[in-house]
Parts: C-alpha cells; structure tokens; sequence
C-alpha cells in the first residue's frame, strides 16, 4: 500500500512539470477582432527550428518551433505584399502548436508576435498561431462562419492551387 502512494506521488509531482495545453477557444467575432491576420492558405513547406527561451538569468530551455511556409489564397484579414507567408507555431500540440500538413488548406488566424532575441541590432517579428486559435482545415465550415458573422449569406465551394 505504501509504494503505491509512493509511485501515485511521485506521479502526481512529475505531471505538474509537464507543459500541456489549454486554453479558450475564441467565437468568430472575437478572433477577427483580436488577430491581426485571417487568411486563407495552403501549406507549401514546413521547417523545424529550436528557440532558446530564457527561463532565469542563468536558465533557458530549448524549444522546438516550425516555420510553415504558404501560399496565401484569400486575405479577410491584414496585409501581405507576397504571395507567400511564412508563420511559425510550436512543434506539437501539448505545448499548443498547430500540427500543419504540406499540401493542406487552412484558415489560419494569427498575430504579429516579436522574438526577445535581438539578431543584428534587430528584433525578430514574425506571425504566429496556435491550436488556441481558429486556425482550421475545415475550410468550409470556417468560412460559412465567417460570412454569417459579417451577416453575408455563404456558398460551399473548395479552392485548390497547385
């Protein structure tokens, strides 16, 4: 009985140093409002990266990230002045990272987010999602919702670009 509470503890106590994922998921409203780029499109590439963060002065840990490169198809949100956008997201979903797929289409939602690590006098600034955004493959779905909350009427139909 004693080393079943022993093993149950030591459980418990390593669980609580496990990073995992939660968060709210946003109605359409609110995730228009507070990302600063909606977009629609479709995974061409994805590179893995690690981030050093900087825990305490003499502590960083290493963080995988993914830089996922696409072709942007239909903007309902922001500015691009390239056909091709790169974001990045955490590399797995414990840690809240989306999982993309190359050659699949997303409607992704995301912020302009500025690294700490200053490259050449220059901070790094970047787009980023999350799985605690709208971001979504369900394309269809994501905008019917999208067209409902700007109270247009919406039309099924599948955008593919090679």
């Amino acid at each position: 009985m004693k080393k079943n509470i022993l093993i149950l503890s030591l459980v418990i106590i390593s669980y609580q140093n496990i990073s995992a994922c939660t968060c709210n998921y946003p109605d359409v409203k609110s995730a228009m409002k507070y990302n600063d780029a909606i977009f629609l499109g479709k995974v061409i590439a994805i590179e893995k990266i690690e981030k050093s963060i900087i825990r305490t002065i003499n502590d960083t840990v290493s963080i995988p990230f993914q830089n996922v490169k696409l072709i942007q198809q239909k903007i309902y949100k922001g500015k691009f002045h390239m056909d091709t956008i790169i974001i990045q997201t955490i590399d797995g979903t414990g840690m809240c990272g989306y999982p993309f797929q190359i050659g699949e289409q997303y409607i992704i939602y995301a912020n302009w987010t500025t690294d700490d690590i200053i490259n050449n006098n220059r901070k790094s600034q970047y787009l980023h999602t999350s799985i605690c955004t709208r971001t979504t493959n369900d394309i269809n779905k994501e905008m019917k919702a999208i067209y409902y909350s700007r109270g247009l009427r919406f039309r099924r139909f599948r955008l593919d670009v090679e």
